[in-house]
């Protein structure tokens, strides 16, 4: 099933390992930074549009289909 994870810089290493010992190396990740709950909605906003296209492009991608 085509998926995206959203994590923060703190769980990269984290989200690697589990990832790759669940046989899925290539799982497709957005980092945003970490204590993203303190920013200014804006900003967050600003975070989230620049995250769409990345997401649309992993659930949509061939790469994922095969995979499914």
């Amino acid at each position: 099933m085509p998926t995206i994870n959203f994590i923060t810089e703190q769980f990269i290493a984290l989200t690697k390992t589990v990832a790759t010992a669940r046989g899925m190396p290539d799982l497709p990740v957005h980092v945003f930074p970490h204590g993203i709950e303190h920013l200014p909605e804006a900003r967050i906003r600003e975070l989230a549009d620049g995250a769409f296209g990345k997401m649309v492009d992993a659930l949509t991608s061939q790469k994922q289909a095969a995979k499914a």
